[in-house]
């Protein structure tokens, strides 16, 4: 299980980046879904 503020901050800052870098006029947009599994020790985020 990953650590929950830890996971807020790396959004924080994902978001932070797209709004900085993206031009005026430009959109931003998320999507997060949660996976109850993962493969081969690999989580797909």
């Amino acid at each position: 299980m990953a650590d929950a503020l830890k996971l807020n901050q790396v959004f924080i800052n994902l978001m932070s980046n797209a709004v900085k870098y993206t031009l005026a006029g430009g959109t931003v947009s998320f999507r997060i879904m949660q996976k109850t599994t993962f493969h081969h020790g690999y989580l797909y985020v």
